[in-house]
């Protein structure tokens, strides 16, 4: 079932009046601390980011022969893992993240 909505066509524009200025001023002022807050958190990402970067710049380039050594270690079932190396890596890695 359809019910008609009146008085709202498409090219109808509905107006709010604003004639209790205490509600205006308290609206615009929740927009101001909006605003800010994205600011504050343009600003803190930017920051992760910038930080992300330096890291990766600071990252030494992919060793291809070593990456292929692994590769046949692993293949010939050669190669051990290191479960604790690898659960360190893992909270080393989520406390960089979390901060």
């Amino acid at each position: 079932m359809i019910d008609k909505i009146e008085g709202a066509g498409p090219n109808q524009v509905r107006r709010i009046d604003h004639t209790n200025t205490q509600a205006a001023k308290a609206s615009d002022a929740n927009v101001e601390q909006v605003e800010q807050s994205n600011a504050v958190n343009s600003q803190s990402e930017s920051l992760t980011i910038a930080r992300a970067q330096a890291q990766i710049e600071a990252t030494p380039e992919m060793d291809r022969a070593k990456v292929e050594r692994i590769k046949t270690a692993i293949a010939e079932g050669n190669y051990h893992i290191d479960s604790e190396r690898v659960a360190k890596a893992f909270t080393d890695l989520e406390q960089l993240i979390n901060g």
